[in-house]
């Protein structure tokens, strides 16, 4: 309420001041614009840090650039909703820099969204980003949680937030179609028994489930094309390695249903 205040009076003294109304809050949006880069390049150094293999700062860059190619085919959201979005990209894995350590892959599975919204709401506070943009990038990020539910997310989100969450989910689920990331989770399970249980159970519900998805037309037209070229790598590159590691039953099966995937989208 105090908060709410000091901005009240903010604006009334700007506009005691003598300044045109359009022009005030011109200037009120351009140091929202700047405190929401600020955010973007706070995100981005932290992912550098990030000791997650898989998500790290090149998972998050090309998270927001499938983010910004599926926003652009809509119409509907203002600017203030894409810049919750971008914003929401930037921020969605930060919850896996928290720790110096590696993270355990399914505990984090959990409770990363959770601690990555609650990172964004203390930056912004600490930074004294209030509003909208903020508000619907940390509900956002909350409902990317994969507890979160329904039920939840109706509650939390507006129709049109549902469906930048949507959006999110569509970058997000694009990135597990790229080789350069699939390879950091083939010299994982090489290395680590955990990571190769947690790398199989990612394939297992993603692939031999068909619960890799997509919610929007642009987000399959995509996943279409790097289906096809991861499939077409898998095959030449991958499938060996895969029968040593998993066994050909297992190899044999994650191939099938990649080309169901695939003739799917």
């Amino acid at each position: 309420m105090h908060l709410f205040r000091l901005r009240c009076a903010s604006i009334f003294d700007g506009l005691k001041l003598g300044l045109h109304k359009n022009t005030y809050f011109a200037i009120i949006y351009s140091t929202m614009k700047n405190k929401v880069k600020l955010l973007k390049n706070i995100a981005a150094g932290r992912m550098k840090t990030s000791k997650d293999p898989v998500h790290d700062f090149d998972h998050v860059k090309r998270v927001v650039e499938y983010t910004e190619e599926i926003i652009s085919t809509y119409g509907c959201f203002n600017k203030q909703q894409k810049q919750a979005l971008i914003l929401a990209a930037w921020w969605h894995d930060i919850g896996r820099t928290i720790t110096n350590k590696k993270p355990f892959f399914i505990a984090t599975f959990f409770i990363d969204d959770i601690l990555s919204a609650l990172s964004l709401w203390f930056f912004s506070i600490k930074h004294g980003l209030f509003g909208s943009v903020v508000g619907i990038s940390t509900r956002i990020i909350f409902c990317h949680s994969f507890g979160a539910g329904a039920v939840l997310t109706k509650l939390l989100l507006t129709d049109k937030s549902r469906k930048l969450l949507n959006v999110l989910r569509d970058a997000d689920q694009l990135d597990l179609l790229n080789k350069e990331r699939a390879k950091k989770f083939y010299e994982l399970s090489e290395k680590s028994r955990i990571y190769q249980w947690g790398y199989k159970t990612f394939i297992w519900w993603y692939v031999h489930h068909l619960q890799l998805q997509f919610y929007t037309p642009k987000a399959k037209s995509i996943g279409k094309e790097l289906a096809s070229k991861f499939l077409k790598w898998f095959e030449s590159e991958q499938k060996n390695f895969h029968k040593v590691i998993f066994g050909e039953r297992f190899t044999n099966r994650s191939q099938m249903q990649l080309m169901k995937l695939k003739n799917r989208l």
